[in-house]
């Protein structure tokens, strides 16, 4: 301990006695007789001061520390994209075709005199930027690196980024610091500042990256700002029409090399209309040739009579010599959709020709085909859900979702505003009202149904909050975990003597003053604890302080209230409210000083962020439930203590996490309406998955395709109306 540290431990000590003196003889009338409580009351102050040494100690990292933890993180980040790009690569490499680009046309690029050399009207670039799939990843490097991918619906733009991101992580060599990573481009608000979005997407999609260092900057935001990350931008043509010009126009200020995916016609509009992707090259994916049709559905079907099936329609399209003929097959989509569909025992690809048997179908006519059968096919396969249940469930989520990923999370959102109060009004009304029935009697139930079926139909028309990824730590967690006990003790011991002067001389029902005012000294000290400790997670003081001061207020008035309903002395002596203070204060530490945010190697996926914050909301919810148990206990009594501590723990468990919430709307809500299995909803997620109807991205789903989304959920729309969950 060096000699400041000790300073503060010895002024820790005295302040600590000094205070307690004070405290003891202002409270008893300078009575010598109630100095019996001395050695208690001093004891319990000088052991804030002595924590209070482990809480002066904690000091911002040196500059020098800070940047070998971003470097640190870099390297983890790496080693986890190439971790999920192998993944990826296993579980869709089947279905990667040999696609084709080429380098763009002059009508799509725009005569830019800034790219490259010269402008691209009559001047290409020599560099080759054409090629295959195979090749994307040297293709880029010799480009730019400001590079815009485009194609038709279902060209296969998402394939060659994945392929770009494996194949870029594979051969990259150590001068190379930009990672690749995708960013689902449909999220951005071009008012807000395109930095500052990727490092919410990364913090949203990987563990570890929101500790904050010098300055107030998180690990996420350092690894953008340093050039660790290359952004892979992907459903351009997905954002609001308005905002299209927008977001070009603010990438074009960014200094960052990014890739940019979007469908041909929306990005060749903004060129024509003079608004494009300065210092950039653009490549475009070719059309699938016959060639190709065969390649991939020949090759990849083991049975002779499968082969036999396809070649009764390649054949006669070989025969006519009519490149046009293969239009309706002509993306990766539309030839995996076949694929899928046409594989199954007893379906006959050769229904995909015309009646001349000649030709394929007309090209939106096959389409509606594909999309339409191919949910039914895949859950015909082993499926433990009906095909008509999965695709009903699978069209509520394209519809209410809307473009774009969806999350557990979300889904507590999505349902209509109205819908929420209900669910979780009516079970916060059964919870008070038999917690105040028990205990209270009929006036006990009336206010209970009341208290929390307000409280419940507050949390239904409030927005869900976004999921904390915490798990227990006990390794190297001593220091936090002291750290939070001075925040804790000093705010309970507040509560303790505050409500000691208010309700003994105004009654009960002042007690969330208290509870307010201590509550927020401890929330302006962890604030200030969480900023010094820059490897922490903060909000902004303040916040923390007003947060803080709500959450004081509702407790402390519970409290209150339950004391006055059960007719509770208020002559109670100022020892017994230290004790309930102090109790207050120490229950609160574990579950701030105990818990971690996951490591970055700790893959963020939808059902490991469910897991860890459930674990995260059942740990505080047990410590809520012992706090105001052992305070009410101490007051009113055992029995009021279990029920209403167990009453107030639940209710704070459902309406303060995400987990909570998804308990209600997820689990209960959403199957009663036949928006979800009752059973297993979440794996039904995760089977979707698999059957390549969704895929996953970081904690969040999206479909595989915004033509399947759409076709889902206007097949939803139409059947939804005979029911009576329609929406």
């Amino acid at each position: 301990m060096g000699r400041s540290q000790r300073w503060y431990a010895v002024a820790g000590v005295v302040l600590s006695g000094v205070l307690g003196a004070v405290v003891n003889l202002a409270t008893s009338g300078f009575d010598t007789a109630a100095w019996k409580w001395w050695p208690t009351l001093a004891a319990m102050l000088v052991l804030v001061g002595l924590v209070a040494v482990t809480y002066f100690q904690t000091a911002p990292g040196s500059p020098a520390d800070w940047d070998n933890t971003v470097e640190t993180e870099a390297a983890r980040l790496a080693q986890e994209v190439a971790r999920r790009g192998r993944a990826q690569q296993a579980r869709y490499g089947r279905s990667l075709l040999q696609l084709r680009f080429r380098l763009a046309s002059v009508k799509v690029v725009g005569q830019l005199p800034n790219v490259r050399v010269s402008a691209y009207a009559g001047a290409f670039p020599t560099t080759r930027l054409d090629g295959r799939l195979d090749d994307i990843a040297d293709v880029y490097r010799r480009s730019t690196g400001w590079l815009v991918v485009l194609g038709g619906p279902g060209a296969g733009k998402s394939v060659l980024a994945r392929h770009l991101i494996a194949r870029l992580m594979e051969t990259r060599t150590p001068d190379e610091g930009r990672i690749p990573v995708v960013f689902p481009l449909h999220t951005w608000d071009p008012d807000v500042e395109f930095e500052q979005w990727l490092a919410q997407c990364l913090m949203r999609d990987f563990n570890g990256l929101k500790r904050q260092g010098p300055g107030g900057t998180n690990v996420a935001a350092a690894l953008v700002e340093h050039g660790h990350v290359l952004p892979i931008l992907d459903g351009f043509d997905e954002l609001p029409e308005g905002r299209l010009r927008d977001a070009l126009r603010e990438l074009n200020h960014t200094p960052l090399p990014l890739v940019l995916l979007s469908r041909t016609q929306t990005y060749a509009e903004l060129v024509k209309d003079g608004v494009a992707l300065r210092r950039s090259d653009v490549i475009v994916l070719e059309d699938l040739t016959l060639g190709d049709l065969r390649s991939v559905l020949l090759t990849d079907t083991l049975t002779e009579a499968g082969r036999a099936k396809w070649d009764a329609v390649l054949d006669p399209l070989s025969e006519s010599g009519d490149a046009g003929g293969v239009s309706a097959l002509a993306s990766p989509l539309m030839v995996s959709l076949a694929r899928a569909v046409y594989e199954e025992p007893g379906e006959n690809p050769a229904d995909m020709l015309d009646s001349s048997g000649r030709r394929l179908r007309d090209a939106g006519e096959l389409k509606s085909r594909l999309l339409t059968t191919f949910v039914s096919t895949v859950y015909r396969q082993q499926s433990p859900w009906r095909p008509e249940n999965a695709e009903r469930w699978l069209g509520y989520l394209a519809r209410t979702n809307g473009p774009g990923d969806f999350a557990w999370w979300k889904l507590v959102d999505s349902v209509p505003r109205h819908h929420r109060v209900g669910a979780f009004l009516v079970p916060g009304a059964i919870l008070g009202a038999t917690a105040g029935g028990l205990r209270l009697g009929w006036t006990g139930l009336l206010l209970g149904a009341l208290i929390v079926g307000v409280l419940g139909a507050l949390i239904g028309w409030s927005q869900g909050p976004e999921p904390e990824r915490m798990d227990l730590k006990l390794s190297g967690r001593a220091k936090h975990a002291l750290a939070q006990v001075v925040p804790g003790v000093v705010g309970g011991l507040i509560v303790g003597i505050v409500g000691f002067f208010l309700v003994g001389q105004w009654g009960w029902w002042t007690l969330g003053v208290a509870g307010a005012l201590g509550n927020a000294v401890g929330g302006g000290l962890t604030g200030w604890a969480r900023h010094r400790a820059w490897n922490e997670s903060a909000k902004p003081i303040l916040k923390e302080v007003g947060l803080g001061a709500c959450g004081g207020a509702a407790g402390a008035s519970t409290v209150g209230a339950i004391g006055a309903l059960s007719h509770a002395p208020t002559g109670q002596n100022l020892p017994l409210w230290l004790l309930a203070g102090l109790i207050v204060g120490v229950a609160f530490t574990p579950g701030a000083g105990l818990l971690a945010e996951p490591e970055v190697e700790v893959a963020v996926t939808p059902t490991a962020l469910l897991r860890s914050n459930r674990r995260y909301a059942v740990l505080q919810t047990i410590m809520v439930t012992i706090t105001f148990g052992l305070a009410i206990g101490i007051f009113t009594g055992v029995a009021n203590g279990l029920v209403f501590g167990c009453a107030i723990g639940g209710a704070f468990g459902v309406g303060a996490h995400a987990w909570g919430r998804w308990l209600i709307i997820g689990r209960v809500w959403l199957p009663l309406t036949g928006r979800l299995p009752f059973r297993r909803a979440w794996r039904f997620l995760e089977d979707a998955q698999e059957r390549g109807l969704l895929r996953q991205r970081g904690a969040v789903y999206e479909f595989r395709h915004a033509l399947l989304r759409d076709a889902l959920a206007a097949r939803y729309a139409a059947g939804s109306r005979s029911r009576f969950w329609s929406d």
